[in-house]
């Protein structure tokens, strides 16, 4: 028996799913920015330039898959403490001609010559944020290249075109990246490479200022003339292979060369009568899986959204679908996860039981599943033929590993530091493996048509932040876009959490009372609360789909149709 959240029981499911998915929401309160909406397509980028970028290939005849790569070649460069081709990137794809969502896992491999136990004999007992030790292959370029390969319709040196003339011509420095960019202006001013660029005579670019970035552009511009063959196998591997050499990087050019990204399988979930598809390990896509399982065994008063008892439910189900996390994401090269059973709704029953409605958790112990008979940024896109694209590329931290591939220009991430190096750990640091990944792109689907399609920034916030916008949208009835614009949690170990204040005194104080450590926000200010863009396709006239798509006001994203 499900056990009740608010005052009255969650009923009609079904019924309501269906009206949901076939009508926008309706809520009583505007948002701060209209959603984005056209009959022909939509777009989401995490700035301004990139979803313009997105929507022009989609206006002269692209596909989604077309224009999610473009977004992504212009967000490496305009948002360049963030993402880029030294990092990492990560697909869902739904094929209209096929019926069927496909995943492609862009993620890159520790080097030959990565070793744990080089690492302990070092002394250290993490790995290192920064440096060359964080350092794994990238994968984006090959990502991009393998989606264009299977489902695009242009070739990748059209499609750079617009990221590459930013990246010699400038753009202007925004407010939000300038507050990055002071924020991270130690890492930066530890780079001589870094400097040059973003600290020219030793004060950061102000906003309104410039910002040219000529050496990516010529690095870019490699890339696009031979469809990324240069950036494994050609003169750029040549000048990666050289800098790792020298510097001590456990990246060889063999390594490089033998990169690959690879199709996978999606995991999913129903949860109150959708589909929610993810990506499976070495991504954390199967906490978000678990946790909607977990809230699944509760019935949610329809008025409870910002109620004490709701986020309480919430913030706990969050604590243990991360133990399991932790205990079982990892490289499926190396270790197989027990993916069936983490994800059965009997395993879910069995972990809500944990839970405590009147009193906070410190954490919980990772499950037993038995065994049954698997910094960041987004874009999203959606065309008439009914494909649909959820993309999401990191160098994880700001600046990544803070290092500069030789004179490429290409910054290079620090995902290896996501690597254990507890021994024995599936996700233990091991040559040709990839490390736990936070990116956790989101599609969900309603009698095998998608509905809506999802993903933010925020490392381990990514998987809260996107529950919370699905509840809103899904059980509390609110647009795409005000479903973002409500006020989130973020939960970190222990009792720790973060909440933005609009959720109202009582609940804040019947939070605090049960154990629960806050921190409140203004809502609507942070970005730890996450960056969300979402496209959701409406189906009143099966013929003629409707498209609205929304941003996060929390970071500098932006949601465009037409």
């Amino acid at each position: 028996m499900k056990r009740v959240i608010g005052t009255a029981a969650f009923v009609t499911v079904l019924a309501a799913v269906t009206a949901a998915a076939t009508a926008p929401k309706q809520n009583p309160q505007m948002p701060w920015r209209p959603p984005a909406m056209g009959d022909h397509g939509a777009v989401t980028a995490g700035h301004p330039l990139a979803a313009q970028a997105g929507l022009d290939v989609l206006r002269s005849g692209g596909n989604a898959v077309d224009a999610a790569v473009t977004m992504a070649g212009v967000l490496s460069v305009v948002r360049p403490h963030m993402n880029g081709i030294g990092g990492d990137t990560f697909m869902l794809i739904y094929r209209a001609r096929e019926k069927r969502v496909y995943g492609l896992n862009g993620s890159g491999r520790a080097g030959s010559r990565a070793s744990a136990d080089g690492l302990r004999r070092r002394g250290l007992q993490r790995i290192p944020s920064t440096g060359l030790d964080a350092v794994t292959v990238p994968g984006t370029v090959s990502a991009w290249t393998t989606a264009l390969s299977r489902f695009g319709t242009r070739p990748l040196s059209s499609l750079l075109e617009p990221a590459i003339q930013l990246a010699f011509g400038g753009f202007p420095v925004s407010h939000k990246l300038y507050r990055d960019l002071y924020d991270s202006r130690r890492v930066i001013s530890r780079s001589p490479s870094l400097s040059h660029v973003f600290m020219p005579d030793g004060d950061l670019h102000r906003i309104g200022d410039l910002l040219v970035q000529s050496r990516l552009g010529e690095s870019l511009r490699k890339v696009a003339s031979t469809e990324g063959e240069s950036f494994y196998r050609g003169d750029l591997a040549g000048e990666f292979a050289r800098f790792f050499n020298t510097e001590g990087g456990a990246i060889t050019a063999d390594d490089l060369a033998t990169h690959s990204s690879e199709w996978v399988e999606p995991i999913s979930t129903h949860y109150r009568g959708l589909g929610v598809f993810a990506l499976p390990p070495n991504t954390q896509g199967i906490a978000l899986l678990m946790l909607l399982n977990i809230i699944e065994q509760f019935d949610v008063d329809r008025t409870s959204q910002h109620s004490a008892d709701y986020l309480h439910l919430l913030i706990e189900a969050k604590k243990l679908a991360f133990a399991d996390r932790d205990e079982h994401v990892a490289d499926p090269a190396g270790y197989e996860a027990p993916i069936d059973s983490l994800l059965s709704k009997a395993y879910a029953s069995q972990r809500a039981q944990l839970i405590d409605p009147s009193s906070a958790a410190r954490e919980f112990d990772t499950g037993q599943p038995r065994k049954m008979d698997d910094d960041t940024v987004v874009c999203t896109a959606a065309d008439l033929q009914g494909n649909v694209v959820v993309l999401i590329q990191s160098l994880f931290n700001s600046f990544g590993s803070g290092v500069v591939a030789g004179d490429t220009g290409i910054i290079l991430q620090n995902r290896g530091s996501l690597f254990t190096l507890e021994r024995g750990h599936p996700n233990e640091l091991a040559p040709g493996h990839r490390p736990y990944h936070t990116l956790c792109p989101c599609l969900i689907l309603l009698d095998g048509l998608p509905v809506l399609a999802m993903a933010t920034p925020g490392g381990d916030g990514q998987v809260q932040t996107l529950v919370q916008i699905i509840n809103n949208w899904h059980l509390f009835e609110m647009d795409i876009q005000s479903s973002m614009e409500a006020p989130r949690f973020r939960s970190y170990d222990g009792l720790d959490v973060s909440l933005e204040d609009s959720v109202g005194l009582e609940a804040i104080t019947a939070l605090e009372a049960r154990g629960h450590r806050l921190r409140l926000y203004r809502t609507g200010q942070r970005s730890e609360f996450g960056g969300a863009q979402a496209i959701m396709i409406l189906r009143s006239d099966p013929a003629t789909p409707m498209f609205m798509a929304g941003a996060d006001p929390r970071r500098e994203a932006v949601a465009l149709a037409w």
